[in-house]
């Protein structure tokens, strides 16, 4: 045998070598999740008991089969209804920290622009903390649902739960499209002053996935004022305003009130509807439903103009 081909051979060998090391090194090193804040989670540790600190994430946890781990929530929270009887830690905006302490939590999880001064603390402590944007997007919402199934363990769970929401949002898109006409849309959030949703809001995706277009979504800031003269120009067909735990306080009594006899086409015609803000403003898995609720709205406006 040549000088060659002996060469050759022991090449081979030292890349399976090497191939076979890589491969014990990827398995006996840990997985970790990192979020934007810079916290870093061991997905391979299994956390028995959560705090969340954001309604959303708590449906999401009892969505995937990690509720009964979950041992504080906001006073916000209240779905589904075993959050009733869970430890509450305070107001969703501002938790008391506590109250979070003494549940003894292995792992806190927050929003990234509202609880990083409160995870910091958490941290000192020496309680894992994980955060997630949640005000943007949908991908946002499907990140959240991935992270979590790794965090608690069940990825299978998260999985399904992503496919399902995905193609119950698509079908939903499918027959918004197919309406005879798509309603402009105005979303009140407060009437004195006139408040809306700006562009960076996944709201207006939520319209227009339900077969409307959002008049607003040109607009910079996230909760912007709206005149009534902007509003009369802007001639919505539809006006929402989002009400229940959800909403801001606003009911559709009442922003009626303020808006009736100012010439708005959709105030003179009825078309104003109040939805449950818990359905479009928690970036949840219940966002498909009023998803759904919205798309009925249009449809019987399409079906009425």
């Amino acid at each position: 045998m040549g000088k060659k081909c002996l060469l050759d051979m022991l090449r081979v060998k030292l890349s399976f070598i090497l191939l076979f090391l890589l491969s014990e090194i990827a398995f006996s090193c840990p997985p970790f999740l990192y979020d934007e804040l810079g916290n870093v989670i061991d997905v391979k540790h299994k956390f028995s008991r959560i705090v969340s600190l954001a309604p959303a994430i708590t449906e999401t946890l009892f969505a995937i089969g990690a509720g009964s781990r979950v041992v504080g929530v906001t006073l916000f929270d209240n779905y589904p209804k075993e959050v009733e009887r869970i430890f509450k830690v305070g107001d969703f905006s501002n938790p008391n920290l506590e109250r979070v302490i003494s549940v003894k939590p292995d792992l806190v999880l927050g929003i990234s622009n509202l609880h990083f001064r409160l995870m910091k603390r958490i941290k000192e402590f020496g309680i894992s903390c994980y955060t997630f944007k949640l005000y943007d997007t949908f991908e946002e919402l499907y990140a959240m649902i991935d992270a979590l199934g790794k965090i608690t363990g069940n990825e299978r769970e998260a999985n399904l739960l992503i496919g399902e929401l995905k193609e119950r949002i698509k079908g939903i898109e499918d027959r918004g499209k197919a309406l005879k006409a798509h309603p402009k849309v105005f979303l009140a959030l407060w009437d004195s002053p006139l408040a809306t949703i700006g562009r960076r809001s996944y709201i207006h995706e939520v319209i227009r996935i339900a077969g409307g277009f959002s008049i607003t979504s040109d607009l910079e800031a996230y909760f912007p004022i709206y005149s009534i003269e902007r509003l009369i120009l802007g001639d919505p067909d539809i006006i929402l305003v989002a009400g229940g735990n959800g909403g801001m306080g606003l009911s559709r009594d009442r922003l009626l009130k303020a808006l009736s006899g100012k010439g708005i086409r959709a105030v003179e015609r009825g078309n104003v509807y109040e939805i449950d803000g818990d359905l479009i403003f928690r970036l949840s898995p219940r966002i498909v439903e009023g998803i759904g609720i919205l798309y009925k709205v249009f449809e019987r406006w399409a079906g009425k103009d």
